[in-house]
């Protein structure tokens, strides 16, 4: 029986879109190595381009009992679900006031990310994740992973292609 950490709607997204492909090379959530070389280079360790932290945030509360190196259930809060598992290679403590400023230059409260970040947990938890399941959504069958796109784009002939990230659905702005 794993030991829960209860995550948001976003987080999950996140856990998808590291098991699905498309933050690759991230097999998890970033250590605190990782989030600093992002927030300071705006690079992964390894020197790779890398502008978004990927992290998983949570309480102390909440930690009671895990220890790296333990597996650990991700359990969705809406539902009360099991949706993937992490294995636990670092629980840090997070410096929130710094890492607002370094990620969006601010740690107004007004501002979304900086909001969302103070809102959250005061310790990170690092590690690879393993997706049990997708969870449910309408539409499900129209997402594509990243080895499905690279397909059409080869079948297509595209030698450019731009990519782009939301974390709201896409609206008209985004078009333009």
């Amino acid at each position: 029986r794993f030991k829960k950490l209860y995550i948001d709607e976003e987080i999950l997204m996140d856990v998808e879109l590291i098991a699905f492909g498309v933050y690759s090379p991230l097999k998890g959530f970033m250590n605190e190595k990782e989030l600093n070389s992002v927030l300071d280079k705006m690079r992964l360790s390894s020197g790779l381009p890398w502008t978004m932290p990927i992290i998983l945030t949570t309480n102390k509360k909440e930690l009671k009992g895990i220890k790296s190196k333990e597996v650990i259930a991700l359990v969705r809060k809406e539902d009360n679900e099991i949706y993937a598992t992490v294995t636990v290679s670092e629980i840090k403590h997070l410096d929130k006031s710094t890492v607002c400023k370094k990620w969006f230059g601010t740690d107004d409260i007004n501002h979304p990310g900086v909001a969302r970040i103070l809102k959250g947990g005061d310790y990170q938890v690092a590690g690879e994740i393993n997706l049990l399941k997708k969870k449910p959504a309408p539409f499900k069958e129209h997402e594509l992973t990243p080895v499905q796109t690279r397909k059409i784009f080869s079948e297509k002939g595209w030698a450019k292609v731009v990519g782009f990230h939301t974390r709201n659905p896409i609206h008209r702005s985004h078009e333009f």
